[in-house]
Order: structure tokens, then C-alpha cells, then sequence
């Protein structure tokens, strides 16, 4: 959904964040497959969030009442451009190609991006991270797709704890893992992993009880591939249209001009009015002194 000027920004390693999410949104759009197979699983449990499908900047900010004017998304997008957001198409990638074997490297993996995308201490991050719909579609899915599908018959003897155990147990494995598939140099999260394995735990107990839901809602996409590559487009475009905002005096926007702004959705109200509905597991604790 872009036509930025091509030379100047080819021309700038750092654009790599920004034109992928965008291309990604579009891509959506013709794509719906994923976004099909992410409703499905998520209408079976209660309290998810609704997925409104959106192609552009502009209609994500509707999903979370940020502003939707086109110097905004110019905002945005300038902030997706950041260096250091430059890993989150590699993590993507890295969540798709990861199997439900590798829980503790999908633990991380999150955990990395609510580092990359999210401002403030561990606490603050996991918070924006249950908070925005795009965050909490990722967290449920997950859980439903990696942890309950597979491992049903061992949750309960893991007191709820599987994939806690397994970050615990391959936390080397798992950074070695997930490096080598998204080729980055990845951060210490530890601590972050820590607590995004614990919220997955929580819903993959809560979610536990709809497997037979869940199993018929996603019976009909058998064979597709996995949408986290969907998921984290929707993640890093709510976080764009809420940061970008908030940073605007040390953006330099001029290289996102002619970002186009969609207006094929009237406003919507604020994506997180969901959240009198979110199960409790979201809703829950990680006050500093209960990790």
C-alpha cells in the first residue's frame, strides 16, 4: 500500500521493517487465507479478539483509535524505519518455519518482538503486548496452535507449566535456534521469554477445554501454512500507528510522502473496547513480584 520515493529509500538498509509490514498488509488483503485460518481458530475460544481485516496503516489505526490523517501514517511508517526494528521480518519468518517442537524458541520469539516493538521496563512491554488486539490474537494463537493442539494429553502433567519448563530447560537450544533461522544477532530477553511463557501457559490451560472447538473450527485449513507472518504484520502496524505519533518531532518523514492511506473502513471504535471481554489469563498479575 505504498509508492514511497524508490531510489531514496532502496537506498537506506533501514527501510527493511517498514516496507515489509506495509507490503505484508497488502499482501493480506489478497491473500486472506491466513487471516481466515486465525478467525476460525479464534472464534472457538472465548474472549479472543476480533480479527478486522485491514490492508493499510490507516486501517489499523481505526483497530486501536489511534489518528488515521495521512501525516500520521507518514509517522508511522517512518517509525517502522527505525535500525533496530530491522529483525522483526526475520522473526516472523522464524515463527512460521519454527515447529510446535520448538516451543521455548517460539516463546522467545515473541518475547523479542514485545522487546523491539514496545517501549518501557519488561512489565510495561508484556502489558502492551496482552493489550493491543493484534497482541493478544498472537498470544491466543499460539497457545491454541502450539501448545493445546500438540501437547493436550500433557498439560496438566506439567501443572500448567509446559512451556515455562521447556524455556527453563533449552533456553541455550532455543537462542541458537531461533539465530539461526532469522539470521540476527538476538538480545537478552531472558526475563521477558520468562513471562511471555508463563501468559502462553495460562492460556494454553484456559484454552485446554475447547479442543474439540478448535479442532473442528480449523479442520478446513488443513495444509495451509502457518499465519504468524500475518500475526506480526498486524502487531508491528498497531505498534507503528500508536509509536509513531508519540516520537513525531524525531522522525524524518520525508522519505514516506506518498505512503497511501486506505479509506475503504469508516472509523471504528477503539480495538481495545474488547478488553471487558479478555479471558483472565490476560488480565492477570506480573507485577514485579510475582513472575
Amino acid at each position: 500500500m505504498m509508492a514511497m520515493k524508490g531510489e531514496r529509500v532502496q537506498s537506506l538498509d533501514h527501510t527493511d521493517a517498514a516496507t515489509w509490514t506495509l507490503s505484508q498488509l497488502s499482501r493480506n488483503a489478497l491473500h486472506p487465507d491466513s487471516a481466515e485460518l486465525v478467525k476460525a481458530m479464534l472464534t472457538a475460544l472465548p474472549g479472543a479478539p476480533p480479527i478486522r481485516p485491514y490492508a493499510s496503516l490507516a486501517e489499523a489505526a481505526r483497530t486501536v483509535a489511534a489518528p488515521d490523517d495521512p501525516r500520521s501514517m507518514q509517522q508511522a511508517a517512518a517509525w517502522l524505519a527505525a535500525p533496530a526494528l530491522i529483525p522483526v521480518p526475520a522473526i516472523a519468518a522464524a515463527l512460521d518455519d519454527l515447529t510446535s517442537a520448538d516451543l521455548a524458541a517460539k516463546a522467545l520469539a515473541v518475547a523479542l518482538l514485545a522487546e523491539l516493538l514496545f517501549p518501557g521496563d519488561a512489565t510495561a512491554k508484556l502489558g502492551e503486548l496482552r493489550t493491543l488486539p493484534a497482541g493478544r490474537a498472537l498470544l491466543m494463537f499460539l497457545a491454541a496452535e502450539d501448545v493445546v493442539l500438540p501437547f493436550s494429553d500433557q498439560i496438566d502433567d506439567w501443572d500448567g507449566r509446559l512451556v515455562q519448563a521447556r524455556c527453563e530447560a533449552e533456553g541455550a537450544t532455543a537462542c541458537e535456534r531461533l539465530g539461526a533461522l532469522s539470521g540476527c544477532e538476538l538480545p537478552e530477553v531472558s526475563l521477558m521469554q520468562a513471562r511471555v511463557a508463563a501468559v502462553l501457559d495460562r492460556a494454553a490451560v484456559s484454552t485446554l477445554p475447547h479442543l474439540e472447538r478448535i479442532e473442528q473450527a480449523i479442520a478446513p485449513f488443513s495444509g495451509l501454512r502457518r499465519p504468524y507472518r500475518f500475526l506480526v504484520t498486524r502487531l508491528a502496524a498497531e505498534a507503528a500507528v500508536i509509536y509513531g505519533g508519540a516520537l513525531s518531532d524525531e522522525l524524518d518523514v520525508s522519505l514516506f510522502e506518498d505512503v497511501t492511506i486506505a479509506q475503504s473502513q469508516p472509523p471504528s471504535p477503539r480495538g481495545l473496547d474488547q478488553i471487558e471481554a479478555m479471558p483472565t489469563f490476560f488480565l492477570e498479575e506480573f507485577s514485579e513480584d510475582k513472575d
